[in-house]
C-alpha cells in the first residue's frame, strides 16, 4: 500500500476522531489475536460499542465477537 489509507467516515465526529477510532479498532483486533495459535478465518466481524468508548471496551468487544464466532454464532 503507498501512502496512508484515506479514511472514510458519515456520521457526528470529525476525520481526527475517525482516525483514533480506527487506530484503537485496529489495536483491538491486534491485541485479541496476538496469543491465537490456531487459523481463524472472519469475513465479517460487526462490533458495536457505545459513542466514546476506550480502547479497552473496544478490545473486550472485539474478543467476544471473536470468541462469539469460534462458537459458531452469526450474530
Amino acid at each position: 500500500m503507498k501512502g496512508n489509507p484515506t479514511i472514510k467516515y458519515t456520521g457526528a465526529g470529525s476525520r481526527r476522531e475517525a482516525a483514533e477510532l480506527s487506530r484503537a479498532v485496529t489495536e483491538g483486533v491486534v491485541n485479541a489475536l496476538a496469543t491465537r495459535t490456531e487459523p481463524l478465518h472472519i469475513d465479517t466481524l460487526r462490533v458495536r460499542v457505545p459513542a466514546g468508548a476506550g480502547s479497552g471496551v473496544i478490545e473486550r468487544a472485539i474478543r467476544a465477537a471473536i470468541t462469539g464466532r469460534q462458537k459458531g454464532s452469526h450474530k
